[in-house]
This record gives structure tokens, sequence and C-alpha cells, in this order.
């Protein structure tokens, strides 16, 4: 018996296979999301045993916390894992959790894990970005060339 759901839509194969570039029509991909949300609510009891409460979502998309919020119950309820964890971009720090962002060329691991022990890495932190929400000049000013192995850019 499991303590969370996961729903393994991807916001990702929506915005390639579904949007029309500069359309900005968001409402295929609106529906997209609702049509399987009923679909998994409509066949499994556990979305409304707990109204998604006990479910949860990936989205690395810019375009995933808005999505999210094609269904109520969705947005409000669900944990949402999202690489684009921005208050500003309806990010909830109280359920949500933040997901880091990594480019796999050709979806491919080889080659890209491992490294040196930690022991002999020479960086224990690095930061780098835009100004995105209220964190970002807190690091800075907590940070920000005081720690010679914590990194802020």
């Amino acid at each position: 018996k499991a303590h969370v759901y996961f729903l393994p839509f991807s916001v990702a194969s929506m915005v390639h296979y579904i949007y029309v570039s500069d359309s900005h029509d968001w409402i295929p991909m609106r529906q997209t999301v609702r049509d399987y949300v009923n679909l998994i609510a409509g066949k499994y009891p556990y979305w409304n045993r707990s109204l998604a409460a006990d479910h949860f979502m990936l989205a690395c998309h810019d375009w995933g916390p808005e999505l999210s919020n094609s269904v109520p119950y969705l947005y409000k309820n669900a944990i949402r894992a999202l690489c684009n964890a921005n208050t500003s971009e309806r990010f909830n720090p109280s359920k949500d959790v933040s997901f880091p962002e990594i480019l796999l060329p050709g979806g491919r691991t080889e080659g890209l894990l491992g490294g040196p022990s930690p022991s002999q890495r020479p960086i224990l932190v690095f930061f780098a970005g835009g100004l995105h929400g209220p964190i970002r000049p807190v690091l800075l000013e907590h940070w920000e060339n005081k720690d010679e192995d914590v990194q802020v850019h």
C-alpha cells in the first residue's frame, strides 16, 4: 500500500507534442492535464480519498506550476516537485519541493555520475542564476565572498 502516488505526466512532452509554437494557447495543454487527472480520479479511489493530498507531480519545465493550476486540487493539495521553485511562479514552500534541474544529453547518464570523493572536491556549495524571488538576495548577503568553499555568483 503506497503512502504517496506519482502522477507521471510530462509537461515537457505536452509542450513538445501539444503546444503550437508561438500560439500562446495553453488551453490544449490545460485540457490534457484535466483529462489525465479525471481519468485517474475516475479509475482509482485514491485521488478522491484525499483530493490529491497524497499525490505528487514532477515538472522541470517552466510551465509546470501554471499547468498544475489547471486542476484546482492538483494545484492546492498535491505535492509538486518543481525545478522552477519561485514563489513568484506559485511555488508553495509549505507543501512543494524544489527539484534540481539537470540536462542529460541524449537522455543518458554515462560519464556524468561519479567524480572525486567528497573529501577531494574543492567546492562545497555553488549557487548561480538570476534574482528569482526573495531567497537569492539572502544567499548573496550571507555567503557571497565569505567562504572559499561556497561560491555564489
